[in-house]
């Protein structure tokens, strides 16, 4: 699903400065799942759904967000040991 919107999108010509026909599919395409809709100018559209969980996740994240680097986990694999 998300696949193929974003195909549709990219289909739509776009250049810069002109992206009202993009932005235009994608309210479309968004109004479904959201609750409210605002915004501060007409380049950027915010799009809110059950603002108060994600506040919640936004919170319990902040901690690893603003970690520092010795802190975080590591994504990195171990080296297997030597054979």
């Amino acid at each position: 699903m998300l696949a193929d919107l974003l195909y549709e999108l990219v289909q739509i010509p776009g250049p810069s400065g002109h992206e009202g026909r993009v932005a235009a599919r994608m309210e479309a395409a968004l109004q479904p799942y959201v609750e409210r809709r605002y915004s501060h100018s007409p380049c950027e559209v915010v799009d809110v759904r059950d603002a108060a969980a994600a506040a919640r996740i936004l919170v319990g994240a902040l901690p690893h967000i603003f970690a520092s680097a010795e802190d975080r986990p590591s994504r990195a694999k171990e080296a297997p040991p030597p054979a």
